[in-house]
C-alpha cells in the first residue's frame, strides 16, 4: 500500500484538531449557521461539494453545490456512519487503519462506512466539561484531505465567530 502521507503524523494533527474544535452548544440554529458558512465558502470558491450536518441523528442541514452529484450523498451517509460508529473524524479512522498497515477500504464495509476525510465530529461540552458527540459535519466532493481541511477551516471560523459574539 503506497501512502500519500505519514499516517502517524496525520493522526497526531487530527487528534489535536478534534480536541480544539469542541463547541459550547449546538442546536438547529447553530447547524443552520454552520451549514450556510460552509456552503457560502464553497460557493465563493466554486467548489463542487455537498455539505451535510447531522444533529443527534437528524439530517438538519444539507446542500449540494454546482458540480456535486448523488454520489456525494452516498459518501455523506457513509462518512456520517463512520463518525457515529468510531466517535472520531472519518479521516482519522482511515489513517488509524493505514498506521496499522491496513487499507480502510479493505477493513470497513464500504457499503456502510468510509475511512476517508470529510466527516468531522461536532462535540459539545457537558456540564462536567466532558465533550459528547452531538452531531456530524460532512463535506464531500474534493480529495479527502481537502474535504477534511475545509471542515476544519469552517469549524474554526464558526467557533471564532461565536467567541467574538460573546
Amino acid at each position: 500500500m503506497t501512502l500519500r502521507w505519514n499516517p502517524n503524523e496525520v493522526i497526531a494533527e487530527v487528534e489535536a484538531q478534534e480536541r480544539e474544535l469542541i463547541l459550547d452548544s449546538l442546536d438547529h440554529d447553530d447547524v443552520w449557521d454552520l451549514g450556510n458558512l460552509v456552503a457560502g465558502i464553497g460557493r465563493m470558491r466554486e467548489l463542487p461539494i455537498a455539505v451535510a450536518i447531522d444533529l443527534n441523528g437528524q439530517r438538519a442541514f444539507q446542500a449540494g453545490l454546482p458540480g456535486s452529484t448523488d454520489e456525494n450523498d452516498s459518501w455523506i451517509n457513509r462518512k456520517v456512519r463512520t463518525v457515529r460508529e468510531f466517535h472520531e473524524s472519518s479521516f482519522l479512522v482511515g489513517r488509524r487503519f493505514e498506521a496499522r498497515g491496513e487499507s480502510p477500504d479493505a477493513e470497513l464495509d464500504v457499503s456502510l462506512y468510509a475511512g476517508h476525510g470529510g466527516g468531522f465530529p461536532l462535540r459539545v461540552r457537558q456540564g462536567d466539561g466532558e465533550p459528547v458527540l452531538a452531531g456530524v459535519l460532512v463535506i464531500s466532493g474534493l480529495p479527502q484531505e481537502d474535504d477534511h481541511a475545509l471542515a476544519v477551516e469552517c469549524l474554526r471560523l464558526f467557533t471564532n465567530n461565536r467567541q467574538g459574539e460573546q
